[in-house]
């Protein structure tokens, strides 16, 4: 298990982000967190197996694209602190 943190910028408040991020998480059984950062942006801590946090990746830039994402890092660490659900903050 590896843990994905990621900070997405652009319009990603009040479109749905975090809502469907945490859908998706779920679906792939990924554990963590997501939430709205007073910046205006969004960031993410996903922890599982890379395929499943790279298809995470992968199925946001599809549903939300450049349309609402202008810049995203990731970080691929061992993870600090264990998670054991998926929520929205």
């Amino acid at each position: 298990m590896i843990e994905l943190r990621a900070k997405f910028e652009g319009r990603v408040h009040g479109v749905g982000f975090r809502a469907t991020t945490a859908e998706l998480a779920r679906k792939l059984n990924l554990k963590g967190v997501v939430s709205n950062k007073s910046d205006g942006s969004v960031e993410l801590i996903a922890q599982g197996e890379k395929p499943a946090l790279e298809e995470l990746i992968a199925q946001l830039q599809a549903l939300f694209g450049k349309k609402y994402i202008e810049k995203f890092h990731l970080q691929y660490l061992k993870p600090a602190k264990i998670f054991f659900h998926f929520s929205i903050e």
